[in-house]
């Protein structure tokens, strides 16, 4: 190949973590080589510039040593099977010679190349050593065919032809190598033949047989060399875009992150301001401009979380968290929440089901599911009643969501769960994402789902469910007891422990310095408490927080539960192992923070 296509190197993140020096190279310079390597037409040449071809011999050899145990072992066989049958079909002068040679010589010879393969020693060493081992056994067989023919004993050159195959086709060796064994194996034998005392027209048949099967075997060896050399061009390709791929989806998970950091707080901030300016305002068009404020608000964070969260979809950063759910009780707790909302919507509302169905879900993705098909039929649907029923079979329950609403056109239901896709006056309002979060939410929890709908007749959204046969009994909510640590600046803490207690939890509320050792905070602890919210917004450094948590989980004798209350995003930090911990952010609603105090609480 030509110096034009000279690869060019680059750093390896992990130059080890690939036999094949994947990572080393550029595209551009695997590519030149491909079509290079395309174009070789000087049989037999064929090589790459000089640093891949170092990467090639490398990826060739180490495919050689996983073939050599079989290859070997196959040679074994063969050659303790040929040595029982000399016993039985050939004279006494040619077996004392021939089983010498396969048991006492080729045998051990192919043991030591089985050994190399196994301790894995340098190509520099094996290579010769293999070929040699390939060239001794050929002219091993050629001499055992000339001593049989010594004592008037024929024997026909079907050893050789085996061996020629071995050579060119099953054992892997560099094409060049394969060409020059097979043809010093073939002149040998055709040296001996001379000697044998053959007929001339016998002579000359079996010499152009041997030539034309080292021609064939030849060309073969040399496709399969340029298969090869084709085959770790492409692996390398396959590995740098996995590494691209990578580095993509690590650069979505930092701009989600900080997304969700610097875009939602000001928000959040916006809506507190307008919350405020409605209480102090009189009633008249002031109050109402701060209502339409508000609704735009309202309206901007809804669009932002569901740009946030298709974002972190597609980067496959969201891991779904499977676990046993009583589908009934979720179901009815998630419509106590929309009561609200249904009203304002003037939406009636019924359940249908058994009492006990259980279900194996990630309950957040789950409640995200079903929210984003509610707000579908809120906004978009113009229903008056809703309906969720579920049914059970043998191993699934199907959970059925009706409305009664204008439904859908059959050309449309195919596209419906694609991104961006609206119609009718569903373009009036929205991204078309909900139901795209709603088919990958789905999926990544490995939940069958669909649409059935018509013009004029309503919709109905349907989820199969993995049944779960046995449930634990869930832990009480009095027996799980919650601290919640007020520091001097904290802002929340009062709300919040009043907000827990209201829900049925034991709630203790300790006023705590802003340096306190995990030591002094287990002497004030109760030795029940098993939910810890920890404020770590004055945190500069959350790696501190997660250190101190666990050697306070480490000097207690129960087991804890954290939720961390950061402004910090996770994705930006390790997670720490061995802690049971929830990172939300102070201006957590209290819908999502009940959900995860059940969740740190089921799992306690």
């Amino acid at each position: 190949m030509s110096d034009k296509t000279k690869p060019d190197k680059i750093k390896s993140a992990n130059p080890s973590q690939h036999a094949n020096f994947a990572g080393v190279f550029t595209r551009n310079a695997i590519e030149a080589q491909q079509q290079s390597l395309a174009k070789v037409s000087r049989f037999p040449f064929m090589k790459f510039e000089p640093d891949l071809e170092a990467a090639f011999e490398d990826f060739r050899y180490k495919r050689l040593i996983k073939r050599v145990p079989i290859i070997g072992i196959t040679g074994l066989v063969l050659f303790c099977a040929f040595s029982i049958l000399d016993v039985y079909s050939l004279p006494e002068a040619v077996f004392e010679v021939s089983i010498p040679l396969r048991l006492f010589l080729i045998i051990p010879l192919i043991g030591l190349v089985i050994y190399l393969a196994k301790r894995g020693v340098s190509a520099k060493l094996f290579i010769p050593v293999y070929f040699g081992v390939y060239l001794i056994a050929g002219v091993a067989i050629s001499i055992i065919i000339y001593t049989a023919a010594m004592n008037d004993y024929f024997l026909p050159y079907d050893g050789i032809l085996l061996h020629l195959v071995f050579g060119y086709f099953l054992m892997g060796l560099p094409y060049m190598l394969a060409m020059y064994g097979g043809l010093l194996i073939s002149a040998v034998y055709l040296f001996m033949s001379a000697y044998m005392h053959l007929p001339f027209e016998q002579l000359a048949s079996n010499s152009l047989f041997i030539i034309c099967i080292n021609f064939v075997g030849t060309v073969g060896c040399y496709l399969q060399e340029r298969a090869r050399r084709f085959l770790f061009l492409n692996e390398n390709l396959v590995l740098l875009s996995k590494a691209k791929d990578k580095k993509e989806i690590a650069s979505k998970t930092r701009l989600v992150a900080t997304a969700s950091h610097d875009l939602r707080q000001p928000l959040h901030a916006m809506h507190l301001l307008i919350e405020t300016l409605d209480d102090q305002l009189p009633e008249g068009e002031h109050k109402g401009i701060v209502k339409s404020l508000d609704i735009s608000i309202k309206q901007l964070s809804h669009l932002l979380n569901t740009l946030l969260d298709i974002s972190k979809l597609n980067a496959g950063i969201v891991e779904p968290k499977l676990e046993s759910i009583n589908l009934p009780e979720r179901i009815s707790g998630f419509c106590q929440e929309q009561a609200l909302r249904l009203e304002e919507s003037n939406i009636s509302m019924a359940l249908q089901g058994k009492d006990k169905v259980f279900v194996r879900v990630d309950p957040y993705l789950f409640d995200r599911m079903i929210r984003n098909v509610m707000e579908n039929i809120y906004v978009h649907a113009g229903a008056t009643h809703i309906s969720m029923s579920w049914t059970c079979d043998q191993d699934s329950a199907r959970l059925e969501i009706r409305d009664n609403g204008k439904g859908i056109a059959d050309a449309d239901l195919t596209t419906i769960f694609e991104e961006f896709q609206q119609f009718g006056d569903s373009a009036k309002s929205g991204m078309g994402l909900g139901l795209t979060i709603v088919k990958q939410l789905a999926e990544l929890q490995h939940i069958n789902y669909g649409l059935d709908s018509a013009l004029g007749k309503g919709s109905c959204f349907w989820f199969t469910l993995a049944l779960v046969a046995h449930q634990e009994k869930p832990l009480s909510t009095s027996f799980v007891n919650i601290t919640v640590i007020k520091k001097v600046t904290s802002t929340y803490a009062q709300t919040w422990a009043e907000k827990i207690k209201a829900w049925g939890y034991t709630v203790n509320l300790l006023p705590l310095g802003l340096n306190m050792t995990p030591e002094h905070i287990k002497r004030v602890l109760t030795r029940h408490s098993q939910i810890l919210i920890w404020d770590a917004c004055e945190a500069t450094d959350i790696h501190n927080v997660f250190e101190t948590l666990q050697a306070l989980q480490a000097n207690v004798a129960f087991t804890l539960a954290f939720v961390i209350v950061s402004n910090a995003t996770i994705q930006e930090y390790p997670l720490p192992e061995n802690l049971n911990f929830q990172l939300v952010s102070p201006s957590i609603r209290a819908a999502k923070l009940r959900m995860i105090i059940e969740h740190l609480a089921s799992e306690l």
